[in-house]
């Protein structure tokens, strides 16, 4: 166990300036023990920082295990929700993360919690294929707040292919696969919309009904084409660390 260089108070209270708290801290510089000591001295297990991430989702997006399984062990909420009522596997299911989703899921995460716009983590990871790379190489979290530098590569890997397989494995694990959002919409829409053919076929395979249709949307001509796919961008993808 570390000594202590600061006041009990101070560790429990700290917050940076995108307000991680020393949780947060010593799982983005992977230090077990830090954590540990931090957990002991009563900091944070769940408060998120200022875009949403809880520690627990900071350290799956980390692919920090261990430090999730610690988290796990002093009693984190696996289904906590941030301000936008996401949990870690809505997060994880945006980015195709399948090996944080499996961990997950062993540890029983609720496949069918809802977040502000009612959708399921089924939505996010039919309708978010791939996150968009642009000329530099970066995704939307290469400066997110809770990404490492490190660490912000691996989601410009993000493919159908993971995709696909966290979808699969959302459905296997009892997702309703006609869930409709507050737009309106099923994991199918988000599917169509983005012309994600092997995830479409995966969730018609799986029941989809394709007559479960959408509120018409004044700005499109057919509904499914209407901009956003009712599935609203969570906030983090536009986190920017602030100079």
């Amino acid at each position: 166990m570390l000594p202590s260089a600061f006041p009990v108070p101070q560790i429990v209270k700290f917050r940076d300036e995108h307000q991680r708290s020393m949780t947060h801290l010593a799982i983005v510089a992977d230090d077990l023990e830090l954590l540990e000591f931090v957990l002991e001295s009563g900091a944070s297990l769940n408060d998120p920082d200022d875009s949403g991430a809880s520690p627990l989702t900071t350290a799956l997006l980390e692919r920090h295990f261990e430090a999730a399984d610690m988290l796990v062990a002093y009693g984190c909420d696996i289904d906590f929700v941030n301000a936008a009522l996401q949990t870690s596997m809505h997060v994880l299911a945006t980015f195709g993360d399948l090996k944080a989703a499996q961990w997950l899921l062993e540890r029983g995460a609720d496949v069918e919690a809802r977040d502000a716009g009612d959708n399921l983590p089924l939505h996010l990871a039919a309708a978010y294929c791939s996150l968009p790379v642009d000329e530099h190489g970066n995704t939307p979290l290469t400066n997110a707040a809770f990404v490492s530098q490190s660490t912000a590569p691996h989601f410009a890997s993000g493919d159908q292919t993971t995709q696909y397989a966290v979808t699969k494995l959302l459905l296997q694990h009892g997702a309703d696969v006609n869930a409709v959002n507050d737009d309106g919409d099923t994991a199918l829409f988000g599917a169509v919309h983005n012309e994600y053919d092997a995830v479409v076929k995966l969730l018609l395979a799986h029941g989809a009904d394709a007559r479960v249709r959408r509120r018409f949307c004044p700005r499109s001509t057919k509904p499914h084409m209407c901009h956003g796919v009712g599935v609203a961008t969570p906030r983090f993808l536009c986190t920017r660390h602030r100079p």
